[in-house]
């Protein structure tokens, strides 16, 4: 398919929905930034298929990064990324590859995403693969086998929280944390805690390419404690979509963390299925921090988490539990009857809701890392 080549006029007219926008300190840099973003989509093999367009807007010029609209309705119709692989011959273990998908899913998106200048492009792009090879590689465990993670590492402090021993690496901490060797017993954390670790080894590693001080910083507050929950969020991470304003289901960019909710409050009610925490891997992948290199489907996700509420029972305590087999054997049951699938999925598929045993399992929106370059760095002082 014939399209045609980006056009750097002046354009006078407001930035379109979706796609990317590029800012810059004035047209001069701008342009320089054209240059060196038709030279990164060249090398690519990407040149002829993604619009940059300088534009005139209301507050400022700026780059506009878009998919033509034929390209853009073949490819990712209703923004489904999810076969933006298959559909291209994608193959994402290797870099190139993975870094075409990312970019290809931001210029699908439903909502334009703002960038403030062409270093944090290229630094998200770059902490966006990192995210996704460190989540491919991590396993946890719950069971009572699970290891502790190394107090040759880590300082194990109350209620769950670790510390950086003072002088040990951050990067390496990270993955000795969740990414054992083959023969190894996972580590003891939750979903939500590799997460973290999975995000912030991905942001370590780009800040300690680009921007040594805020690395500093980091290895500074990971000696203090471990940021965790919302205060990890608020910390590390910016949001797109939410509850009045949601992404399509079928959405994500590799490189995102999404979190999978189970509806049914009985069966969430028991540890470790309230839900499930992933990072979105390309290729229509989600992480499965609980099984090594097993990642789900977004079906298969959704069937797992809604037949939860068929494996539960009581042990002789009378305390909740899931039995994971009953679990499987319904999954494997429900992927043989089509009819039955499509009925689970409708449910799961559709969005979160507050309301016990109401809505589905699907995120509204996606986390991902905040600007991590020297002078447009918004992470705040830790």
């Amino acid at each position: 398919m014939h399209v045609h080549s980006p056009s750097l006029a002046l354009q006078a007219t407001p930035a379109r929905v979706g796609g990317v926008r590029l800012l810059g300190a004035g047209v001069r840099e701008l342009r320089a930034s054209h240059w060196q973003l038709s030279e990164q989509f060249r090398e690519l093999g990407m040149a002829t298929l993604i619009d940059i367009e300088l534009q005139d807007t209301e507050a400022a010029p700026a780059l506009q990064l878009s998919l033509p609209t034929v390209l853009a309705e073949h490819w990712t119709p209703g923004h489904d990324t999810s076969r933006l692989c298959t559909t291209l011959g994608l193959d994402t273990r290797h870099p190139d590859d993975l870094c075409r998908e990312i970019i290809l899913s931001l210029l699908a998106g439903p909502q334009t995403q703002t960038f403030p200048s062409l270093g944090e492009w290229m630094s998200a792009l770059r902490a966006r693969i990192h995210i996704v090879r460190a989540a491919r590689d991590t396993v946890v465990g719950h069971a009572p086998g699970a290891a502790r993670p190394s107090s040759q590492d880590w300082i194990h402090l109350d209620q769950g929280d670790s510390a950086l021993r003072p002088g040990r690496p951050l990067i390496a901490a990270l993955q000795a944390a969740t990414q054992p060797a083959p023969d190894a017993p996972p580590c003891a954390l939750s979903g939500l805690r590799a997460s973290e670790h999975v995000l912030l080894l991905g942001m370590a590693e780009e800040a300690r390419r680009q921007h040594p001080a805020l690395y500093l910083r980091q290895v500074r507050q990971a000696e203090r404690r471990l940021l965790h929950g919302d205060e990890f969020r608020r910390t590390w991470l910016r949001r797109l979509g939410q509850a009045e304003r949601p992404l399509p289901a079928r959405w994500a960019v590799p490189g995102d963390r999404l979190w999978f909710r189970n509806p049914h409050a009985a069966s969430a009610a028991v540890p470790g299925h309230d839900g499930l925490w992933s990072i979105y891997l390309g290729n229509g992948l989600y992480s499965d921090f609980r099984r090594r290199g097993q990642p789900q489907s977004l079906t298969e996700r959704c069937i797992e988490i809604h037949h939860w509420r068929h494996g539960l029972w009581r042990d002789a305590a009378g305390q909740p539990q899931v039995h994971e087999g009953e679990v499987t054997r319904r999954s494997r049951h429900t992927w043989d009857d089509p009819r039955c699938a499509q009925q689970v999925l409708t449910a799961m598929l559709s969005l979160q809701s507050a309301d016990d045993d109401a809505g589905g399992c699907i995120d509204p929106g996606r986390e991902f890392p905040r600007w991590l370059c020297p002078g447009s760095c918004d992470i705040p002082e830790l």
